[in-house]
């Protein structure tokens, strides 16, 4: 081989390398996004999820504390019901 086609060559390579690197930073950067994205979407969700936690906790709370205040000196509802039906 000539120096000159070495020198083409080499530059070939180098051109090769530039553009592969260039690819890999695009692809690097549709990921970051991709990822960012999805962050986005669990964090939506996990609100999402939290606020029907909270309302779950909030009604089974709400029954529990009606629950104590029947047990606390009023008849239960299920007592008030056999009483009705044995009359």
């Amino acid at each position: 081989m000539s120096p000159s086609s070495q020198d083409s060559s080499s530059e070939n390579r180098s051109k090769d390398e530039a553009t592969d690197l260039a690819q890999a930073y695009r692809d690097i950067l549709k990921g970051e996004q991709a990822a960012t994205a999805i962050e986005s979407n669990l964090t939506n969700l996990e609100r999402k999820l939290d606020a029907m936690l909270a309302a779950i906790e909030g009604a089974e709370t709400a029954k529990e504390s009606t629950s104590t205040k029947e047990a606390n000196g009023k008849q239960q509802p299920e007592e008030i019901d056999r009483e009705k039906k044995s009359s």
